[in-house]
């Protein structure tokens, strides 16, 4: 991670992609889970000076780059592992809050450079934020990257994906008691050095549409809103829509159906159909 957010950058998840949809049961828990065993086998090596442990991988994603002017923050949108990306933020960002609260400035600082930009480089505040989620996430997750431990709202899953990133992490902290700093220094190293992904640039000739279609259909599963989605701001941007356009146009007919609501399901007949698939 120290090479993917280690950097000054914006990863952008772009407008017509899905909100936050990750889970505590099946996400959240088997990935901290995995840090965690991770911390314990990198303590257990620097006692015994043995072999370090292999690195943990979190999987593949997929990059498109957009290129600015000279000077600008290097952007890149997210066409496949915005959920991934956003999860690990929300990790580092609850593990910067618990080691600032423990007074480990060197611990905080090193995480704090894992999920912000140099405030030096960027003039509009959001572009502080290494990832930036899709519309409907924005102002939660900029809550949770700036103000610190909040309880979770029911329904808003960046909140709560934070939230229990920070009920984890204290309770892993008071376990360790006195030994807190030395394990808040193995646990940025193995956030930093032992978690990894394999990144995949696009280059101009690939088509993102077809392979954001192609890799979400085989993991977790699209609703039909989200193809639909996809396809008319992604058909608007091909038209010449500008970012503002697209904004725009988020704002007056999208925004309303980018709610847990319409992804519910509710009974039709003898099944169950997500509310977006029925009215």
């Amino acid at each position: 991670l120290k090479t993917i957010f280690g950097k000054d950058v914006r990863y952008v998840v772009p407008l017509y992609q899905r909100p936050y949809v990750w889970d505590k049961e099946s996400k959240w828990e088997p990935l901290w889970e995995d840090v965690r065993l991770l911390v314990g086998q990198l303590a257990e090596v620097s006692g015994s000076h043995g072999e370090a442990p292999s690195p943990h991988f979190l999987g593949a994603i997929v990059l498109d780059p957009k290129f600015g002017q000279v000077g600008d923050l290097e952007v890149r949108y997210i066409i496949d592992g915005q959920q991934r990306l956003t999860t690990l933020q929300l990790l580092l960002a609850a593990a910067t809050w618990v080691a600032e609260g423990l007074k480990l400035e060197q611990s905080a600082r090193l995480l704090r450079r894992l999920t912000f930009n140099d405030k030096d480089l960027f003039e509009q505040p959001d572009h502080q934020f290494k990832v930036w989620p899709t519309n409907t996430d924005r102002e939660n997750f900029r809550a949770a990257m700036l103000h610190g431990h909040a309880s979770a709202d029911a329904g808003i899953r960046v909140m709560e994906a934070y939230t229990y990133f920070c009920g984890v992490l204290m309770d892993w902290a008071k376990d360790l008691d006195k030994a807190a700093p030395a394990g808040f220094e193995t646990l940025v190293k193995a956030v930093r050095d032992y978690l990894r992904l394999v990144v995949i640039d696009l280059e101009d000739e690939d088509n993102a549409q077809v392979i954001f279609e192609t890799l979400n259909a085989r993991t977790t599963p699209l609703l039909a809103i989200d193809l639909v989605k996809n396809l008319v701001f992604r058909y608007a941007e091909r038209q010449g829509a500008t970012e503002a356009d697209l904004e725009s146009l988020y704002l007056t007919a999208w925004k309303r159906f980018d709610t847990e609501e319409w992804r519910r399901d509710v009974r039709q007949g003898r099944l169950n159909r997500p509310r977006a698939e029925i009215f």
